[in-house]
């Protein structure tokens, strides 16, 4: 796998939940576009299954 640089990450809905996939790197999420950004408990690439609740960001955070 290439590590660093541009990753995509997508969702696509699954009932009630948000199925997120990205390459590679540690999923972020928090409560607004700002942050504070923490690490998503449990979640690795290739995809992990969110149930949001409320307004809910993501992102991915990748190192050089």
């Amino acid at each position: 796998a290439v590590l660093g640089g541009p990753v995509m990450l997508t969702c696509q809905a699954s009932g009630a939940d948000l199925v997120l996939s990205w390459p590679h790197g540690t999923l972020l999420q928090a409560a607004g576009p700002n942050g504070p950004w923490t690490p998503v408990i449990g979640a690795a690439p290739p995809s992990f299954t969110v149930t949001p609740v409320g307004p809910v960001f993501y992102r991915v955070q990748v190192y050089p």
